[in-house]
């Protein structure tokens, strides 16, 4: 059994080797070379769209997270719904730069093989196109009729594709798998016996007198003989992973066939998108993980009905409308262009430039309030509890415990129900504590301590009987102590 085996796979092997000079390439092998060919241009031009997609993609996002940043800083009753989606975008534009993750060099460059081979191989059929009769019925030709080696038809850039790659559309399928499909019958002759006028494929020993070493086409693939014509140089079971031009793409297409396939998602930047997305709650599912995420919620806590949680965040009523994409809608600002000027867009008609600027803008105006607010409470604060102080040393009975204060003096001369302890301004100047007392028409607070500049300390004391505040360096024992105040 084991020889039976052994004998045929020499049968086979011999079959394959045999061949006649000027035998022509049988029409059926050559449309299954271009069917590789074809396949690889495609491969290019869908690396080509597959990466334009991921960069619109990119972009959009980007510009949806811009726009809902804006809202939920500008909009403070919808900032949940604009975090939620702003959230969604940046999430999307996560998974975008995953899918460009997924083309690292091996994966792009097998494409780049490809289009190469694919050049190699439409070079080859080219020049044996080229050698045939121009005569229906004609038996001198490279490239012939299956049974018969006479003329046939064989138009190159309907079966390989157009020599603008561009233009030979994005289904590339399988590589890998078409490589065997396509070079498998490369010494499967197109005649026995007569018919084999295919110079390119003559005895190289009686063309050129003396060459005993056969010549390859392909990088090997196909191997012109001495004696023999066209052969197979070797099966293409074993060149699919030797020859140099098809090994890359056999043992790296997998990798280029999954970095295809792309799981980012394009968020929303037009009035109608938003619409869409919010209508029902079949789309609004894409947001739930968004609003997971922007609350910081555990499993267990999640809302019990997040799409209920959803209608109310987006106030959508029961048509399916909702409030937030109208309040995007009625967003209207100075978006700054150049050199000190403004023009006034729509939210939605603002390009990513001018939804940075906006944003900027709004963050500067809502810093600037903050800290103005900020310096209003803590002067607030500070009056409250200088009023509480004068009310204190106001009660201070004995004379040496009114004077240790850095604020008030033990007036002797006063009476009893004068209260003898009374708010000292230059001792409270000097110490610098910020001046409050209650004065004839009401009370009248001075803040020296908030003054940064030695001119607009010294006008608190104007119109005064005596100073109230006094500009000094800061002493020891104070943090700024090397500070003038």
């Amino acid at each position: 059994m084991l020889l039976q085996a052994l004998i045929l796979a020499a049968i086979v092997c011999t079959k394959l080797a045999q061949g006649a000079a000027k035998t022509p390439l049988k029409h059926s092998v050559a449309t299954q070379f271009c069917s590789f060919s074809k396949a690889a241009k495609q491969a290019a031009n869908k690396l080509a769209q597959t990466l334009g997609a991921v960069k619109t993609s990119l972009n959009q996002n980007r510009k949806a997270h811009l726009q809902n940043l804006l809202v939920a800083v500008k909009r403070p009753t919808d900032e949940m719904a604009g975090l939620i989606l702003a959230q969604y975008a940046n999430t999307q534009t996560a998974k975008c730069l995953s899918d460009l993750d997924k083309w690292t060099a091996s994966a792009t460059q097998t494409v780049g093989q490809a289009v190469y081979a694919s050049g190699r191989v439409d070079g080859f059929l080219e020049v044996l196109v080229g050698h045939r009769s121009d005569r229906p019925g004609d038996n001198k030709n490279c490239i012939a009729k299956d049974n018969d080696g006479s003329t046939q038809e064989f138009d190159l850039e309907a079966l390989c594709g157009p020599a603008e790659t561009a233009l030979a559309g994005t289904t590339p399928g399988d590589l890998k798998t078409i490589i065997t499909a396509a070079f498998a019958n490369i010494g499967n002759s197109a005649t026995t016996g007569g018919n084999n006028h295919c110079v390119i494929f003559e005895n190289l020993n009686t063309a050129y007198t003396s060459k005993a070493a056969a010549t390859d086409f392909l990088a090997g693939l196909i191997k012109v003989s001495a004696s023999a014509g066209l052969t197979a140089a070797t099966a293409i079971g074993t060149q699919r992973t030797t020859n140099k031009i098809l090994k890359d793409i056999d043992a790296n297409w997998p990798k280029a066939l999954e970095a295809y396939s792309t799981e980012a998602e394009t968020s929303p930047t037009t009035e109608k998108q938003y619409k869409d997305l919010l209508k029902d709650e079949i789309s609004r599912q894409k947001l739930h993980a968004a609003a997971q995420t922007v609350n910081n919620c555990k499993e267990a806590d999640k809302p019990e009905n997040m799409d209920a949680y959803l209608k109310q965040v987006f106030k959508i009523d029961a048509n399916g409308d909702s409030e937030y994409v109208k309040t995007m809608k009625e967003i209207s600002m100075d978006v700054p262009t150049k050199d000190g000027e403004t023009q006034k867009k729509d939210l939605f008609d603002m390009s990513e430039t001018d939804l940075e600027a906006a944003l900027a803008a709004e963050l500067r105006q809502l810093s600037s309030e903050t800290a103005k607010l900020t310096i209003e409470v803590k002067q607030l604060r500070q009056n409250q509890g200088k009023q509480a102080t004068e009310d204190t040393f106001n009660k201070i009975k004995d004379e040496t415990a009114c004077n240790n204060k850095p604020f008030c003096t033990y007036n002797t001369t006063e009476t009893d129900e004068n209260k003898k302890c009374k708010f000292n301004e230059t001792k409270a100047s000097k110490s610098g504590v910020p001046v409050t007392q209650a004065q004839s028409g009401g009370s009248t607070t001075v803040n020296c301590a908030s003054h940064t500049e030695k001119s607009k300390c010294e006008e608190e004391n104007k119109g005064k009987s005596s100073p109230v505040c006094g500009w000094r360096k800061g002493k020891e024992g104070e943090d700024d102590k090397d500070t003038k105040k």
